[in-house]
């Protein structure tokens, strides 16, 4: 697979965290360790540096016959005080009604007084 990142695009961390498969909503930003450990209940996570980092989790779900290849790609628009989030979703055919997605990044620290858009982008390909 062609690698999707753009030049503008703001390096993302993938990281694994035992949270039972989900995150405690549909999009989260986490910048603090006050709102981690609000959000994050009783799961086992890597430490982070929340001076130097934000976490961010979304979670979604696709078909397919096997599981998906799922890419996070993070941008910047200083003019407007956002970062836009794009999670692509490679499904694989579509045999299964679903497999559930929920993933975490590790970004640069984004300030408080910025938003983040998030976008889910299913592409579909054939086995």
């Amino acid at each position: 697979m062609d690698s999707l990142k753009r030049k503008d695009t703001i390096e993302c961390i993938e990281i694994n965290m035992d949270c039972g498969g989900g995150i405690c909503k549909k999009e989260c930003v986490i910048r603090t360790q006050k709102e981690f450990n609000e959000c994050c209940i009783n799961w086992f996570f890597p430490k982070i540096d929340f001076e130097k980092f934000t976490l961010l989790g979304i979670s979604a779900g696709t078909s397919g016959c096997k599981p998906p290849i799922i890419e996070g790609f993070l941008t910047k628009d200083e003019s407007l005080k956002v970062y836009n989030f794009l999670l692509e979703i490679h499904q694989i055919g579509g045999c299964k009604p679903l497999f559930p997605v929920a993933k975490w990044y590790l970004v640069p620290k984004i300030d408080n007084d910025f938003n983040v858009n998030f976008k889910v982008n299913t592409v579909i390909k054939n086995n």
